[in-house]
C-alpha cells in the first residue's frame, strides 16, 4: 500500500480528531482545539508527521523536543491500517527529521496495557529504570 507521508499541519485538526475517535482506548485527542495544535506545531516545527491514503489521514505521530532529545507520546493508526509497515514509515520519517537537526536520541511513552510487539520488532528496548509521572489536572 502506498502512503503519502507528510508534515502534520494545523488545518489537519478535524481529521486528526476523527482519527483519534476511530481508535478504541486512544483517549481524548491531545489538543482541545485547532489553535492548541497550531501552538504545538509552532513550538516543534516540522517534527510531527501523518500518513495519508486517498487524501485522508490514516495515521499520525506527534513528536516534540525536550532537554534529552526527541520524544513522542502519541501515535495513532486507524484500525483498518494496523500493520507494522505504517508505524515504521512514520517513525523513520520522524527520526530523519530529528537527525537533520542533529538529534539522535528518541523515546516514546507507551501505556503498560498496550501491545508492545511493534517496538520489539524494531529492536527498541524498555528502560525499566525510568518511570513517567504527571501532575494532576
Amino acid at each position: 500500500m502506498a502512503y503519502e507521508i507528510s508534515e502534520l499541519r494545523s488545518d489537519d485538526y478535524d481529521e486528526l480528531a476523527q482519527l483519534w475517535q476511530s481508535i478504541e482506548d486512544a483517549g481524548p485527542i491531545p489538543f482541545e482545539s485547532g489553535s492548541a495544535l497550531a501552538r504545538f506545531l509552532q513550538e516543534h516545527r516540522g517534527l510531527s508527521v501523518v500518513a495519508r491514503e486517498d487524501g485522508g489521514i490514516v495515521a499520525a505521530v506527534l513528536c516534540c523536543l525536550d532537554d534529552d532529545g526527541g520524544c513522542t507520546n502519541r501515535l495513532a493508526v486507524h484500525p483498518t491500517h494496523k500493520d507494522n509497515e505504517l508505524p515504521r514509515l512514520l517513525f523513520d520519517k520522524a527520526l530523519l527529521k530529528l537527525a537533520a537537526r542533529g538529534i539522535h536520541r528518541f523515546r516514546i511513552h507507551l501505556p503498560d496495557d498496550r501491545d508492545h510487539s511493534f517496538w520489539d520488532s524494531v529492536k527498541w528496548s524498555d528502560r525499566p529504570e525510568w518511570s513517567v509521572v504527571t501532575a494532576p489536572q
